[in-house]
Formats: structure tokens, C-alpha cells, sequence
């Protein structure tokens, strides 16, 4: 997993492969002063992979799809109705900001 940098905003988006999570990742992994985006989307329901899905729908939508491949971009699978949102205790450490 990508560290990210010690300086710059860190950003857990969610929704990243709907209409505007699609718009708001692409501009957030643009920005000089965003050091990291971790974009969490809930696990498929059809096999398809996290990646899988995000590079469809950045495509869908003419957004370069190589941001996906960025060391600043972290693609996450868990829940956010679970506890810690369902992922790794190691990474939701490292994005919990409270």
C-alpha cells in the first residue's frame, strides 16, 4: 500500500465510481496540494474487481484512466456502514483523522 506523502491534504473519498465521485477523483488526484486519495467503494456484487470497475467508469465518462495507476491514488473495497468502514485496521489508522 502507498504511503502517502508528509505533506498535502490526505482524501477518503467514497463513491468514486459514480458520476461525481468519477468528476471529484480525477480533480482530486490533479491537485498540487492533495498528497493522497484513498477512494473506498463497496465490494462488487458481480466479480468485478475495484479496479476493474473504476477504470470503467472513469472511461464512461472520458476521465483518464491512467490516474488509477498514480502512487497518490489507493483504490479501497469496504463498507461504509460497517465498523472502520470494513477495511484494514492498518489502513483506516492511517486515514482516521479523530
Amino acid at each position: 500500500m502507498a504511503e502517502p506523502r508528509s505533506t498535502g491534504e490526505v482524501v477518503f473519498l467514497t463513491g468514486s465510481t459514480g458520476g461525481l465521485g468519477t468528476q471529484l477523483l480525477s480533480h482530486l488526484a490533479s491537485m498540487s496540494n492533495v498528497s493522497h486519495v484513498y477512494a473506498i467503494n463497496r465490494r462488487s456484487s458481480n466479480g468485478k474487481c475495484s479496479r476493474e470497475r473504476q477504470v470503467l467508469a472513469l472511461a464512461e465518462r472520458g476521465l483518464d484512466v491512467s490516474i488509477i495507476d498514480s502512487p497518490r491514488v489507493t483504490l479501497v473495497e469496504g463498507d461504509t456502514s460497517a465498523p472502520s468502514f470494513g477495511i484494514d485496521r492498518k489502513l483506516f489508522e492511517a486515514v482516521s483523522f479523530f
